[in-house]
């Protein structure tokens, strides 16, 4: 066997040890990535909410941002039967479950099975969570609720 020569040997040391030092300050430079939550209530028979009937179904809402920062809160619903003028909010509560703020869609002035919309925020929130509403006529179906920390 041949044995390969002390300078070969020491440049291929350099070299994986800056590879090691350049791994490791890539590593520790990382910022932490995009932060999302996503989650769905479900419902069913709630009987009216002001007049109108509310069969099974189910809202899904989401928040982007990262760490107090929030992008916006979006939702989107699924029913067996229409849901109308609806609309959906987001609600902040600070860590102590106190409300402090309130966000809320255009209302859509039609009956559907399926919608979805959106709310920009575009803002630095206290920590302690944020909750998405699916209202009908201005009376609640139910919500999904996010921790901000």
């Amino acid at each position: 066997m041949v044995k390969p020569p002390a300078r070969l040997l020491r440049c291929l040391a350099q070299t994986l040890a800056a590879f090691a030092l350049g791994v490791a300050a890539t590593t520790a430079a990382v910022t932490p990535a995009q932060a999302s939550a996503w989650g769905c209530s479900y419902y069913g028979n709630l009987g009216p909410i002001k007049g109108l009937p509310i069969y099974n179904g189910s809202y899904c809402a989401g928040v982007d941002g990262s760490g107090t920062w929030v992008d916006g809160v979006y939702g989107n619903f699924s029913s067996a039967g229409n849901v109308c003028n609806w609309n959906i909010t987001a609600e902040f509560f600070d860590g102590a479950g106190r409300w402090y703020q309130t966000y809320t869609s255009g209302t859509h002035w039609t009956c559907e099975r399926v919608g979805s919309d959106s709310i920009y925020i575009g803002e630095r929130k206290q920590r302690g969570r944020v909750c998405s509403t699916l209202n009908t006529n201005g009376g609640r179906i139910t919500s999904v609720c996010h921790n901000i920390k």
